[in-house]
């Protein structure tokens, strides 16, 4: 079971029984997630970013996961493993379930990316 909770001072915590996403962050990271969550990305094509933006439930959870809380997970194996275990509760949708390897590695390269972006990490 995970437990996610917004505070008023803009922290995020988020406690998960997977333990490469249980960490804890507040700050301008928080601020520079919640701005990318509300971008609106390129929804066309099979590249990262329209996945991205096509899969996702809550843009904000997905990156508070695997851009600003992401950093242990190394690898597209990690990634796969991380978002599969309850892919609703890190932010995706149930379809991410039926993605293609080529659409994950996608996804991840894209997420990965973000995590260099200022505030980001």
């Amino acid at each position: 079971m995970f437990i996610a909770h917004w505070a008023s001072d803009c922290s995020f915590s988020f406690l998960s029984p997977h333990p490469l996403l249980a960490v804890t962050e507040a700050g301008s990271s928080v601020v520079a997630i919640r701005e990318l969550a509300e971008k609106k990305y390129d929804r066309s094509g099979g590249g990262g970013e329209a996945l991205f933006e096509r899969l996702s439930a809550n843009k904000q959870k997905v990156l508070t996961a695997f851009v600003l809380h992401g950093s242990s997970i190394t690898n597209i194996d990690q990634f796969i493993n991380a978002a599969s275990f309850d892919p609703v509760q890190v932010g995706f949708k149930a379809d991410v379930l039926r993605a293609s390897s080529s659409q994950w590695v996608a996804l991840y390269q894209f997420l990965t990316g973000l995590r260099g972006m200022k505030g980001a990490r």
